[in-house]
């Protein structure tokens, strides 16, 4: 607006915003390894040519391996800058202390209605400070993040680096938001104790929730669903499947089915990569926790029984060759087949499982 001088040199809509865009690239990009492989490729492919905003986004998100035109959007062809509004609580649950974290942004018109990108959050707990980065990408959004160190907790500071151009950050009262599944057990992705019956399973949640058995379903390895008795404790906000006897060798899944409620809310259960807490900020979202329960080690022929029949089956491949589907007897994994091997499994035999 070449009218007014105001909006010339308005700091968030146009004097500082075409070089902080780039401040704010380099740590959306996650690293500056990664900003200088961007820069890198840019020239590698525009150089002796012309470039536009659009290329540049395109070398941007190819180096990065994911989508960054929304950024481009927001930022570049969009006007102004965001306004932070934030609050946050803590919660002890078993060992841990989370900080819950809601953050919204508040911007009005001519602004963009949301601005993209990650907000470091800095937090001090007894003698230890720790950044923290959540990916705020909606315009409201709650995160449960696990905090290291001991001690009191003090009020987390939003952008402490002034990464991100904005026209202004408010504390407010804290409002709770969804709940996520921040802990199980057996946790996500993990091989349970070998010989160490797995009898139930347990899930813990940053809010107390309103559920029943029929909104968890466990399978194993696509089929069911396992019969489970459900039971919730709301004073460690811990849910509890039951099983009517140790569960079998095998892989299997807790899925979330239906309506999770806590504070009026669904639950917040995406998952990435197995990792905990869950969720993306916003309510909706399914959780799958998976785990294995091993085959008692000296359950050679696989039949789920340690029985001599084991026993004839380890003999058979270690004189003969003669094993089982995905057996060897190599028994101690030490690239050689040997009388340690037989040592090793005999060991395994006479152990109960």
């Amino acid at each position: 607006d070449v009218s007014s001088a105001n909006a010339i040199f308005s700091g968030e809509f146009s004097y500082n915003k075409g070089a902080w865009v780039l401040h704010m690239l380099r740590h959306a990009c996650g690293s500056d390894a990664n900003f200088w492989a961007v820069l890198a490729a840019h020239r590698a492919t525009h150089q002796d040519g012309a470039a536009s905003t659009d290329s540049f986004a395109n070398v941007v998100s190819g180096v990065l391996g994911r989508e960054m035109q929304p950024f481009f959007d927001a930022w570049v062809y969009g006007q102004g800058a965001p306004r932070y509004s934030y609050s946050s609580a803590t919660q002890t649950l078993g060992a841990t202390t989370y900080l819950k974290l809601r953050l919204r942004q508040t911007q009005v018109a001519p602004a963009a209605a949301l601005f993209p990108m990650p907000v470091d959050v800095r937090v001090t707990r007894g003698a230890v400070t720790s950044t923290y980065v959540v990916n705020n990408d909606a315009a409201s959004q709650y995160f449960v993040i696990p905090l290291t160190g001991s001690g009191t907790v003090g009020a987390p500071t939003i952008d402490p680096d002034v990464w991100i151009l904005n026209s202004g950050k408010t504390s407010e009262a804290f409002v709770a938001g969804p709940a996520v599944l921040v802990a199980s057990s057996p946790a996500p992705g993990t091989t349970t104790t070998p010989g160490v019956g797995v009898s139930s399973a347990s899930l813990t949640f940053s809010e107390n929730i309103a559920a029943s058995g029929a909104n968890f379903v466990v399978t194993r390895e696509g089929s069911g669903p396992v019969a489970a008795t459900y039971s919730y404790a709301s004073g460690t906000q811990t849910a509890t499947l039951t099983f009517a006897s140790d569960l079998a060798p095998g892989v299997y899944t807790i899925t979330s089915a239906g309506s999770i409620l806590a504070n009026g809310q669904d639950l917040d259960g995406e998952m990435t990569d197995g990792a905990l807490p869950t969720g993306n900020g916003i309510a909706g979202g399914e959780i799958a926790v998976t785990f294995t329960v091993p085959q008692c080690p000296a359950d050679f022929d696989g039949d789920g029984t340690v029985d001599f029949f084991d026993y004839d089956a380890f003999v058979a491949c270690f004189e003969g060759g003669t094993c089982a589907p995905g057996k060897t007897a190599d028994y101690d994994g030490d690239g050689t087949v040997d009388f340690f091997d037989y040592d090793a499994f005999v060991v395994a035999f006479e152990t109960p499982c």
